[in-house]
């Protein structure tokens, strides 16, 4: 994700410029995370620690949506933002 990692965690959180590794880990951390619970993890490649919330389930235009609150570690910087993901028509999770 290296210095996209801003951008997209201003601009719309976690996932509109996450490398393949962290978009799989963030799909994951919204299949399986339950409601305000927190799903972490570090990537091995820049050592930035990410940590997932989801906050919200909720429909939208007939997709399974999720709300949720992210945040990254970055060389002792924490950035947090809010996000949310819709389920496209081959059920992957594609961030809004």
């Amino acid at each position: 994700m290296g210095g996209a990692v801003l951008g997209s965690l201003i601009g719309s959180s976690l996932g509109k410029n996450a490398d393949d590794l962290n978009q799989m880990r963030l799909s994951r951390a919204l299949d399986t995370t339950p409601l305000h619970h927190t799903r972490s993890w570090v990537d091995p490649n820049t050592g930035y620690q990410y940590t997932v919330r989801p906050m919200r389930r909720y429909h939208h235009h007939g997709h399974v949506c999720r709300r949720y609150k992210t945040s990254v570690m970055i060389d002792g910087r924490l950035q947090t933002a809010t996000g949310q993901a819709c389920r496209d028509a081959r059920g992957h999770w594609q961030v809004h």
